[in-house]
């Protein structure tokens, strides 16, 4: 699980830095700025994502119930991080809201698309 994650997030950053540099010659430094702040906040979510599974791999024999609790309020706390980040950003920081959200929206897409194989093994 780890390598995965790591090969994951690898792909986020790279998509990140890829669509920051596009909007840093499109919009200048602000576009910049915004969409590398979206980046982060997908990778944030992947991270927690990924600590979260680790640990609920772990717990899943001696206690399959709680395994699931970590997941589910793992989903919980990482939609609830994700609003506060971009609260945070649009309110606090004055960032673009577009490039921010876009940058956002690539990372997961590119997250979702990395993930397909793990849930393959699911069904």
């Amino acid at each position: 699980m780890e390598a995965h994650a790591r090969r994951v997030t690898a792909l986020q950053a790279i998509i990140t830095l890829s669509l920051a540099s596009i909007f840093y010659a499109a919009g200048g430094l602000p576009a910049a700025e915004a969409a590398l702040y979206g980046g982060a906040v997908a990778l944030a979510n992947n991270l927690s994502h990924a600590r979260r599974a680790i640990r609920a791999e772990q717990a899943v024999l001696a206690a399959p119930a709680s395994a699931f609790a970590l997941i589910y309020g793992g989903a919980i706390g990482r939609t609830i991080l994700t609003l506060g980040l971009f609260a945070l950003a649009f309110s606090f920081l004055r960032l673009h809201a577009a490039p921010a959200l876009f940058v956002f929206a690539a990372a997961q897409l590119a997250y979702g698309w990395a993930m397909r194989a793990s849930y393959k093994d699911l069904l």
